[in-house]
């Protein structure tokens, strides 16, 4: 076991590495412009609090701003993260600082800054691109296209018109530099039309493509710390190491649980991407159970982890399968009373209700604790009672995990259609009965976690977790 552990830490620290872990971690977008005198630019600062508490003040943080000015300060929104939004107007050309500065109790002084350029204002314009004008043709190049459409619009008034003034049919060529008789006109090569591309453009697109990678997936160290979790849980139970989930868990509970309080996290994630934040927390788990199933549920996710440490397996109360397969419906419910409420207000209102920031934070809502209690305290009786019917994350992978392409199931050769896996081995009651037609106990996939523990009462190994069937 100590072996075990020793492994798993180390292979968390090469995967979450490098970080610092008990600082705060602040962003700031866009940290890259380019932007004509006198234009304004909105920035967003967010303030990753990655220890329980910091007694320095939001309002503390410093901005200075080296070639313009801030004219709006905004006000911080606090969450996970805190949020500041403030405009700046840049009214120096050449090079533009904005600098942020943030004391920490655990790091220190920490400095992050966008750095950028101030384009000139050309030809006495102020916050404009230059137009470049077509080549001028000359009057007398004109006149002859002049006069034909004169004589045309005329042959069309004595036949009669379209709704456009042309006659039905085929409306007539545009008219171009290009194709008008007598013209000089040669159209731009790619080079020069390249070079006509407003200065800054580029960059702008640029940078905006990366700004919406990078709220799809976050690297912040608090999302880092979810990605470093996540794979070394797919990677354990790919390679079968059933000894190490526990270990995992642990690790899960104390880093992504106390550590960071319980956010972000993929089970709240699931309202968060209605509101476009947080959706690559949402979109891995996912992923992951439709090719090996719901491996997040079992191997990582510190929500579950907690209900399965304080499970009393001497107070098991095992819940009759009719009653049972009526209650998982009540986390479809859930899903979608809360995404509603979710749209409906353009809040995450799930905040106030998950049981489990509470455990994490050791405040919240007066609803959430009373919600906490009550789970904790099925959890005594019943395995995972909130990961089984009440969680919405549990119902859109029950959902993606039906057709997973890789699924746990037993070894037809091995079985002895005994049953003892049925009996009350899996955390969530996803082995219901041995099939009389096949002498194999029947696996609800939707409802497996691949926690592998059916295997450790099988005494022929026909499901030691190694038999995974694709």
């Amino acid at each position: 076991m100590k072996k075990g552990v020793i492994l798993l830490a180390v292979c968390l620290f090469f995967i979450i590495s490098p970080g610092k872990v008990l600082a705060c971690e602040m962003e700031l977008t866009p940290s890259t412009f380019t932007v004509d005198k006198d234009e304004t630019i909105t920035f967003k600062l967010e303030r990753y609090q990655t220890h329980r508490r910091c007694d320095v003040p939001l309002e503390d943080t410093s901005i200075k701003v080296t070639g313009g000015e801030i004219t709006d300060r905004g006000t911080w929104q606090t969450g996970n993260p805190d949020i500041l939004n403030f405009t700046v107007q840049f009214t120096d050309p050449g090079e533009a600082v904005v600098h942020v500065e943030r004391y920490c109790d655990k790091e220190g002084l920490m400095v992050i800054e966008a750095k950028g350029t101030v384009l000139a204002a050309q030809d006495g314009t102020s916050g404009q691109t230059e137009v470049v004008p077509s080549p001028q043709i000359a009057e007398s190049e004109k006149q002859p296209a002049t006069q034909e459409r004169s004589e045309n619009e005329a042959g069309d008034a004595s036949k009669g018109k379209g709704r456009r003034g042309y006659r039905r049919g085929a409306p007539p060529a545009p008219v171009s530099p290009g194709n008008i008789p007598g013209s000089s006109y040669n159209p731009p090569t790619d080079g020069e039309r390249a070079e006509s591309v407003p200065p800054g453009e580029m960059e702008r697109a640029a940078a905006a493509g990366q700004s919406r990678l990078e709220k799809i997936f976050p690297t912040s160290l608090h999302f880092n710390l979810w990605y470093g979790f996540i794979l070394t849980g797919l990677i354990l139970y790919l390679l079968k190491l059933e000894q190490l989930r526990k270990p995992l868990l642990i690790l899960s509970v104390m880093v992504l649980g106390f550590y960071l309080g319980g956010c972000p996290g993929p089970v709240g994630a699931v309202f968060s991407m209605f509101l476009g934040n947080a959706v690559g927390l949402f979109i891995i788990p996912v992923a992951i159970s439709i090719l090996w199933g719901r491996v997040f549920c079992g191997w990582t996710c510190p929500l579950g982890a907690v209900q399965e440490f304080i499970h009393v397996g001497k107070l098991r109360i095992r819940v009759p399968d009719k009653a049972d397969r009526y209650l998982k419906y009540l986390k479809f419910v859930v899903l979608i009373v809360f995404g509603y409420l979710t749209l409906a207000t353009g809040t995450y209102i799930w905040g106030d209700y998950e049981p489990f920031k509470v455990l994490f934070n050791f405040r919240g809502t007066a609803v959430a604790t009373i919600i906490l209690l009550a789970t904790l305290l099925f959890s005594l009786l019943i395995e995972r009672p909130f990961c089984r019917y009440a969680c919405p994350l549990g119902a859109v992978l029950v959902l993606t995990s039906k057709t997973a392409l890789r699924k746990i199931s037993p070894d037809a050769h091995k079985c002895m259609g005994c049953g003892l896996c049925t009996r009350g081995s899996c955390a969530m009651n996803a082995i219901r009965y041995v099939d009389s037609g096949t002498n194999l106990p029947v696996i609800d996939s939707s409802e497996c976690i691949t926690c592998l523990r059916c295997g450790d009462v099988c005494p022929k190994r026909a499901l030691p977790g190694a038999q995974l069937k694709a």
